[in-house]
Protein backbone atom coordinates (compact mmCIF):
# COMPACT_ATOMS: atom_id res chain seq x y z
CA UNK A 1 0.00 0.00 0.00
CA UNK A 2 1.26 3.36 -0.93
CA UNK A 3 1.30 5.93 1.69
CA UNK A 4 -1.40 8.98 1.64
CA UNK A 5 0.57 12.39 0.65
CA UNK A 6 0.05 15.07 2.85
CA UNK A 7 -3.01 16.84 1.42
CA UNK A 8 -4.80 13.47 1.23
CA UNK A 9 -4.04 13.00 4.74
CA UNK A 10 -5.97 16.15 5.47
CA UNK A 11 -8.71 15.49 3.34
CA UNK A 12 -9.46 11.85 4.96
CA UNK A 13 -9.17 13.60 8.62
CA UNK A 14 -11.25 16.49 7.39
CA UNK A 15 -13.83 13.83 5.99
CA UNK A 16 -13.18 11.74 9.38
CA UNK A 17 -14.00 15.07 11.52
CA UNK A 18 -17.19 16.00 9.09
CA UNK A 19 -18.65 12.21 9.17
CA UNK A 20 -18.22 12.43 13.08
CA UNK A 21 -19.70 16.07 13.27
CA UNK A 22 -22.69 15.15 10.96
CA UNK A 23 -22.90 11.63 13.34
CA UNK A 24 -23.00 13.30 16.43
CA UNK A 25 -25.30 15.99 15.20
CA UNK A 26 -27.79 12.97 13.70
CA UNK A 27 -27.30 11.29 17.09
CA UNK A 28 -28.05 14.24 19.40
CA UNK A 29 -30.41 16.53 16.93
CA UNK A 30 -32.38 13.62 15.46
CA UNK A 31 -31.65 9.74 16.75
CA UNK A 32 -32.24 10.52 20.55
CA UNK A 33 -34.94 12.91 20.27
CA UNK A 34 -37.17 10.59 18.33
CA UNK A 35 -36.08 7.93 20.07
CA UNK A 36 -37.60 9.31 23.58
CA UNK A 37 -40.31 10.52 21.94
CA UNK A 38 -41.20 6.98 20.19
CA UNK A 39 -40.53 5.42 24.27
CA UNK A 40 -42.88 8.26 25.39
CA UNK A 41 -45.23 6.97 22.92
CA UNK A 42 -44.86 3.80 23.52
CA UNK A 43 -45.71 4.36 27.27
CA UNK A 44 -48.99 6.81 26.18
CA UNK A 45 -50.23 3.90 24.34
CA UNK A 46 -49.90 1.17 26.74
CA UNK A 47 -51.45 3.85 29.65
CA UNK A 48 -54.31 3.74 27.27
CA UNK A 49 -54.39 0.61 26.32
CA UNK A 50 -54.89 -0.57 30.08
CA UNK A 51 -57.60 2.57 30.62
CA UNK A 52 -59.76 0.77 28.01
CA UNK A 53 -59.22 -2.50 29.09
CA UNK A 54 -60.41 -0.85 32.83
CA UNK A 55 -63.64 0.92 30.18
CA UNK A 56 -64.38 -2.32 28.76
CA UNK A 57 -64.36 -3.98 32.18
CA UNK A 58 -66.41 -1.00 33.81
CA UNK A 59 -68.38 -1.25 30.73
CA UNK A 60 -69.09 -5.48 31.28
CA UNK A 61 -70.28 -4.42 34.61
CA UNK A 62 -72.72 -1.58 33.51
CA UNK A 63 -74.89 -4.01 31.63
CA UNK A 64 -74.96 -6.30 35.06
CA UNK A 65 -75.19 -3.25 37.05
CA UNK A 66 -78.25 -1.89 35.27
CA UNK A 67 -80.20 -5.39 35.43
CA UNK A 68 -79.49 -4.83 39.10
CA UNK A 69 -80.77 -1.58 39.10
CA UNK A 70 -84.11 -2.57 37.37
CA UNK A 71 -84.70 -5.14 39.48
CA UNK A 72 -84.22 -3.01 42.90
CA UNK A 73 -86.14 -0.62 41.24
CA UNK A 74 -89.24 -3.56 40.87
CA UNK A 75 -88.85 -4.41 44.22
CA UNK A 76 -88.94 -0.74 45.22
CA UNK A 77 -91.88 -0.53 43.29
CA UNK A 78 -93.30 -3.38 45.15
CA UNK A 79 -92.58 -2.44 48.48
CA UNK A 80 -93.98 0.89 47.65
CA UNK A 81 -97.56 -0.93 46.37
CA UNK A 82 -96.88 -3.37 49.91
CA UNK A 83 -96.01 -0.29 51.93
CA UNK A 84 -97.17 3.17 50.68
CA UNK A 85 -95.44 6.49 50.63
CA UNK A 86 -98.33 8.54 51.35
CA UNK A 87 -102.26 7.60 52.62
CA UNK A 88 -103.53 6.91 49.36
CA UNK A 89 -107.31 6.58 50.82
CA UNK A 90 -109.00 6.30 47.40
CA UNK A 91 -107.16 3.02 46.52
CA UNK A 92 -107.54 1.63 49.90
CA UNK A 93 -111.59 2.17 49.93
CA UNK A 94 -111.49 0.74 46.22
CA UNK A 95 -109.15 -2.40 47.70
CA UNK A 96 -111.44 -2.80 50.66
CA UNK A 97 -115.00 -2.66 48.62
CA UNK A 98 -113.42 -4.62 45.97
CA UNK A 99 -112.41 -7.49 48.82
CA UNK A 100 -116.17 -6.97 50.37
CA UNK A 101 -117.82 -7.66 47.03
CA UNK A 102 -115.71 -10.71 46.54
CA UNK A 103 -116.33 -11.98 50.09
CA UNK A 104 -119.93 -11.32 50.31
CA UNK A 105 -119.75 -9.00 52.97
CA UNK A 106 -121.44 -5.55 53.29
CA UNK A 107 -119.49 -2.30 54.61
CA UNK A 108 -120.98 -0.56 56.65
CA UNK A 109 -119.06 1.98 58.00
CA UNK A 110 -115.42 3.24 57.38
CA UNK A 111 -114.03 6.08 60.08
CA UNK A 112 -110.61 7.06 59.64
CA UNK A 113 -109.00 7.36 63.32
CA UNK A 114 -105.93 8.99 64.23
CA UNK A 115 -102.18 8.00 62.80
CA UNK A 116 -99.85 6.46 64.74
CA UNK A 117 -96.09 6.94 64.12
CA UNK A 118 -93.23 4.90 64.45
CA UNK A 119 -89.40 5.28 62.89
CA UNK A 120 -90.27 3.95 59.72
CA UNK A 121 -93.47 3.77 59.32
CA UNK A 122 -97.11 5.00 59.91
CA UNK A 123 -100.05 3.38 60.91
CA UNK A 124 -103.52 4.79 59.68
CA UNK A 125 -106.15 2.93 62.00
CA UNK A 126 -109.75 2.96 60.50
CA UNK A 127 -112.91 1.95 62.81
CA UNK A 128 -115.16 -0.26 60.43
CA UNK A 129 -118.24 -2.02 60.91
CA UNK A 130 -119.39 -4.56 58.21
CA UNK A 131 -122.15 -7.43 58.18
CA UNK A 132 -122.37 -10.81 56.52
CA UNK A 133 -121.85 -14.06 56.93
CA UNK A 134 -119.81 -16.01 59.24
CA UNK A 135 -117.56 -17.24 56.76
CA UNK A 136 -118.12 -14.08 54.13
CA UNK A 137 -116.62 -11.73 57.39
CA UNK A 138 -113.30 -14.66 57.67
CA UNK A 139 -113.09 -14.84 54.40
CA UNK A 140 -112.49 -10.87 54.05
CA UNK A 141 -110.26 -10.40 56.95
CA UNK A 142 -108.38 -13.32 55.19
CA UNK A 143 -108.30 -11.51 52.04
CA UNK A 144 -107.34 -8.50 53.62
CA UNK A 145 -104.36 -10.00 55.44
CA UNK A 146 -103.22 -11.29 52.03
CA UNK A 147 -103.90 -8.74 49.84
CA UNK A 148 -100.65 -6.66 47.96
CA UNK A 149 -101.59 -4.06 50.65
CA UNK A 150 -100.31 -4.92 54.00
CA UNK A 151 -103.32 -4.29 56.49
CA UNK A 152 -103.60 -5.93 60.11
CA UNK A 153 -107.22 -6.31 61.63
CA UNK A 154 -107.66 -5.65 65.80
CA UNK A 155 -110.00 -5.90 68.30
CA UNK A 156 -112.64 -8.08 66.64
CA UNK A 157 -116.22 -8.16 68.04
CA UNK A 158 -118.92 -10.09 66.18
CA UNK A 159 -122.50 -9.93 67.07
CA UNK A 160 -125.35 -12.03 65.57
CA UNK A 161 -127.40 -9.68 63.64
CA UNK A 162 -131.31 -10.35 63.62
CA UNK A 163 -132.27 -10.74 60.08
CA UNK A 164 -135.12 -12.76 58.24
CA UNK A 165 -133.09 -14.52 55.56
CA UNK A 166 -132.22 -18.04 55.64
CA UNK A 167 -128.37 -17.43 56.83
CA UNK A 168 -127.95 -15.90 60.11
CA UNK A 169 -126.13 -12.51 59.40
CA UNK A 170 -122.69 -11.05 61.22
CA UNK A 171 -121.88 -7.90 62.48
CA UNK A 172 -118.44 -7.25 62.96
CA UNK A 173 -116.89 -4.30 64.55
CA UNK A 174 -112.99 -3.94 64.50
CA UNK A 175 -110.05 -1.77 63.47
CA UNK A 176 -108.24 -1.70 60.63
CA UNK A 177 -104.78 -0.78 60.45
CA UNK A 178 -103.39 0.14 57.24
CA UNK A 179 -99.57 1.47 57.33
CA UNK A 180 -97.79 4.06 55.21
CA UNK A 181 -94.13 4.39 54.75
CA UNK A 182 -91.79 7.83 56.62
CA UNK A 183 -89.86 9.14 53.89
Amino acid sequence: MKSLTKDQQQMLALAVLVLGGFGYVFINQFWIPVSRRIKETSEKIENVKRELLKAQGRAGQLARLQESMEALNEKTLEAERRLPRSRELPALLDTISELAQQNGVTIMSVNPQGEQKSQYFTNMPYQMTITGGYHGIAKFLTALAVSERIFNHQNLKLAAKSSKESEAEVQADFALISYKYNN
